[in-house]
């Protein structure tokens, strides 16, 4: 899946990281989110996975609402909310 980058006017850049990218160029990468697994025993969630944007700090302590039942569901949406609000925040629509 081809997803964007953004450049800023002073050289910085942000981007989301694909395990298929071959070179970092110096880039010093960062984790943006977490899936985590749903530990509730009794819960109709119990197993589930979640998405924690707490490591991006700055105001972005949450969670996605929804949980999903497959992993790949859960870093779908991680990917496509980065993309949105994390490398093309603040750019108009």
């Amino acid at each position: 899946m081809e997803r964007v980058i953004r450049y800023f006017p002073g050289g910085g850049l942000r981007k989301i990281y694909d395990p298929s990218d071959k070179k970092m160029h110096g880039i010093k990468g960062r984790r943006g989110s977490n899936i985590h697994i749903v530990d509730s025993p009794g819960s109709s969630c119990d197993g589930e996975y979640f998405v924690d944007f707490s490591v991006l700090g700055n105001g972005h302590q949450f969670c996605l609402a929804a949980t999903f039942k497959v992993r790949d569901e859960a870093v779908r949406a991680e990917l496509d909310w980065l993309e949105k609000n994390w490398v093309l925040q603040g750019l108009p629509a």
